[in-house]
């Protein structure tokens, strides 16, 4: 019965999303948080920008296609036949991101040094398959 309820309480939670281009402001951008009275930081990760993340990718295509190229030049050669064309493409990209979890507590612990931030790497991967016609 929601008539003899009594509020005791209240209790407010209030998150934001901060995004840091430069990845070496990272660790003071968590102390910062910490110093302002920040009492849980959650899912931090990292990511490509959208502009990165597109040229590697294009990047990525030009070198899998060319690797296409090169497979099926190879078995013509070998099979002494010519390439008389692409009978399809197909491809798909992958854009991974990191979580990152274990800097939290890091933040919170008191001591003067700022919070480490282990380096890692991104990739950006793609795939096509390409399926040459051979005479």
């Amino acid at each position: 019965n929601w008539e003899t309820r009594t509020v005791t309480g209240y209790r407010v939670t209030n998150m934001i999303q901060i995004e840091v281009d430069n990845i070496d402001l990272v660790g003071s951008v968590i102390d910062a948080a910490a110093e302002a009275g920040a009492n849980s930081i959650q899912g931090i990760s990292f990511g490509l920008s959208d502009e990165v993340a597109e040229s590697l990718a294009e990047e990525a295509y030009v070198l899998a296609l060319q690797n296409a190229q090169g497979k099926a030049n190879l078995i013509a050669e070998t099979l002494e036949l010519e390439i008389t064309g692409v009978l399809s493409v197909s491809e798909s990209v992958y854009y991974p991101y990191t979580p990152y979890r274990s800097v939290a507590e890091a933040a919170f612990d008191g001591g003067p040094a700022p919070t480490p931030i282990i380096e890692g790497s991104l990739s950006v991967s793609v795939n096509v398959q390409v399926a040459f016609s051979f005479q």
